[in-house]
């Protein structure tokens, strides 16, 4: 397999077609065993964690068309992010062919799938679960049978689909199986065969002779990318190091599979207005147990399809609906008023997630929180002692008396805690008091924000207090010696209380997710590498790879993998994951892949990481957390981030 890699890479860099997950013979620093069973643990983590399936086994409402697409790393978008995958594209395309129909689509695809892999599990969930319309995408080595079991296959053996030896009967009976299965349930099953490949044609026209022997409708992807699509083959590639499909070349092929999807499969009429079945089936969907996200990201989806086909005059704008409406055409609905639901309902699902996580937060640095409350407390109390002194004992004796009791103490007088008054101290003492007046806190039900709200409260009335006894200059020789230092230890403590306030008001902020200001269903990794240009190049690609321990919202731990190349200077690599408020990060080159000593003898370094929540790779840079290694740390090939509350 990396072999094969290693020769499609070579042509023309434009298709890739072995497997997702190269394997490694270089088992020097482990013995053979313990290095093969190791590896095949990766491997086998890698494939449970690396999937784009939603919810396949969750039910849907009757009024959606559920489709779904079916294959290996092709279909599950290795390279691409989840947006970009093939399923999305059909997706979009698919609500614009259907404008009066709800369409879904589940993205089955599996990194290393082969003909089995794909069919065997969709045949199972269809036991149970509802499809209208399946699109099932191979390449050309999924007829690799019991590859995943150490099944090794040569060159030769993999252009035998249908000629001599143990893959062809194979193969055709489980086509058979595929078109008997279709009919049988009455889906519509189309086989496609997506390659850029030209070396494949042979497959091409082989499968596509089964399938019409069979009558399983079949799509030459090959002809129509390299001949129809409009896209040059580097517009087709992942990346210079991964040649699997890129968003352009899926949204590309999605396209030819839609307008085969709508010469084969016409559902089932609809009823009633599209705007208000869309709320209704999001509602029915997060009470079945979808994740709220996923399914208004679907919604907003669904809307910014229909609203492209109202663009084009298939619907006609809502105010001129009488003039067009003919008796038994479904109507769109309000469009515009559904957008705004389902946000409304997004709003509300991620403030309810941010607040626990926040929560989750706040229980892990509550004592942290109330170590600095007390502090504040012990200054306020000895603020208000003072505040009172100087209101009620002006004589020079009584504020000697009560200087020698502090100045005995010794405390005030120690690393330099006592300064001289600034001239502006009453203006200083006024702003104070306005500045300490508490806020609106969304989080005043907490304890500790109730215990701070009401020692911001104690500061401005005391500082209010003091002020009032202050002339509008302090200037040098106004007070006594001893009533100007009882001054220096107001001044002094007032300041330290604020600065406890502070102090408690950053650690909130950290614990405060922020506030989306659109829906944004995707966590960011950027990930930037580079290579010491001071030695020599060596070849070879490596898995640079970002896992997600999820805290807030809950969810299976996601894992994606880029292909990544060891000569190139610098170069950016861009990661979404499903939506992270609150969990752990892992972000690098794991150590079953050989390459990673290359970051650990300094060859190449992880220069950067950027995580955020916001919308798009332009977003400010103050909205997202930043890793930068120091300059003289050693290179590392594998960061974590634990407990991180992703800004954006």
């Amino acid at each position: 397999m990396a072999k094969r890699r290693r020769q499609c890479l070579r042509r023309s860099n434009a298709w890739n077609r072995s497997r997702d997950t190269p394997i490694h013979t270089d088992l020097s620093s482990q013995g053979a065993c313990g290095g093969i069973a190791a590896r095949r643990k990766a491997l086998v983590m890698a494939a449970l964690a690396e999937t784009r399936d939603l919810g396949s086994h969750l039910p849907l409402p009757g009024s959606v068309q559920r489709l779904c697409c079916i294959g290996d790393s092709i279909t599950y978008g290795q390279g691409v992010a989840p947006d970009e995958t093939l399923a999305m594209h059909v997706a979009r395309l698919a609500n614009m062919a259907y404008p009066d129909h709800l369409v879904w689509v589940d993205n089955l695809g599996q990194s290393s799938g082969n003909l089995w892999h794909s069919w065997v599990p969709f045949a199972r969930l269809q036991e149970t679960v509802r499809y209208d319309a399946a699109i099932f995408s191979l390449c050309q080595n999924d007829a690799q049978i019991f590859e995943g079991n150490t099944v090794r296959y040569d060159g030769k053996a993999l252009e035998t689909w249908f000629k001599d030896g143990a893959l062809a009967p194979v193969v055709r009976r489980t086509l058979g199986a595929i078109a008997q299965s279709a009919a049988q349930r009455g889906h519509c099953v189309i086989l496609d065969f997506y390659t850029l490949w030209d070396g494949d044609a042979p497959i091409v026209e082989a499968l596509a002779q089964e399938c019409e022997t069979i009558g399983l409708p079949f799509v030459d992807l090959l002809r129509f990318l390299k001949r129809d699509s409009g896209r040059s083959v580097s517009e087709l590639v992942a990346s210079p190091f991964d040649g699997h499909p890129s968003g352009n070349c899926h949204e590309a092929a999605a396209r030819r599979l839609v307008d085969e999807l709508r010469a084969r499969w016409v559902p089932a009429p609809a009823h009633g207005a599209l705007s208000e079945r869309l709320v209704e089936v999001c509602d029915q969907a997060v009470r079945d147990g979808w994740s709220p996200d996923d399914v208004f990201h679907w919604a907003l989806l669904v809307l910014d399809a229909k609203e492209v086909v109202a663009r084009r005059k298939w619907w006609r704008p809502y105010h001129d609906l009488r003039q067009w409406w003919k008796p038994g055409m479904p109507s769109p609905g309000n469009l515009a008023a559904a957008r705004g639901a389902i946000e409304d309902r997004y709003g509300k699902w991620r403030a309810d997630r941010a607040t626990k996580a926040q929560a989750y937060l706040f229980d892990r640095r509550r004592d942290e929180l109330q170590v600095i409350l007390e502090r504040a407390f012990a200054s306020m109390r000895n603020l208000d002692e003072l505040a009172f002194t100087l209101e009620h004992f002006q004589d020079s004796g009584t504020i000697a008396e009560l200087w020698s009791l502090i100045d005995s103490a010794g405390y005030y007088n120690e690393d330099g805690r006592l300064q001289a008054l600034p001239a502006d101290l009453k203006a200083r003492l006024i702003a104070m008091a306005g500045a300490s007046s508490p806020p609106d806190e969304p989080e005043a039900s907490m304890p500790v924000m109730r215990q701070c709200r009401q020692l911001r409260r104690d500061l401005a009335h005391d500082a209010g207090r003091l002020a009032a006894l202050l002339p509008d200059r302090v200037r040098t020789g106004i007070f006594d010696p001893q009533l100007s230092r009882l001054w220096q230890v107001v001044h002094y403590t007032a300041n330290a209380a604020r600065a406890y306030l502070a102090q408690f008001d950053q650690v909130m902020s950290e614990l405060r997710p922020a506030v989306a200001r659109q829906p944004v269903f995707f966590t960011n990794v950027d990930v930037w590498i580079e290579r010491d240009t001071r030695r020599p190049k060596r070849g070879g690609l490596f898995n640079l790879t970002v896992e997600a321990d999820y805290i807030e919202p809950r969810r299976t731990r996601q894992a994606c993998k880029l292909w990544g190349g060891s000569d190139v200077d610098s170069f950016h690599y861009h990661f979404e994951l499903p939506l992270l408020l609150l969990g752990d990060i892992a972000v690098g080159v794991p150590d079953w892949d050989d390459l990673h000593r290359r970051f650990l003898e300094g060859d190449l370094r992880i220069a950067r990481v950027e995580i955020s929540n916001s919308p798009g790779n332009d977003a400010p840079r103050s909205g997202r957390f930043v890793w930068e290694p120091r300059p003289d740390a050693r290179s590392m090939h594998w960061l974590k981030f634990d407990r991180l509350l992703v800004p954006g």
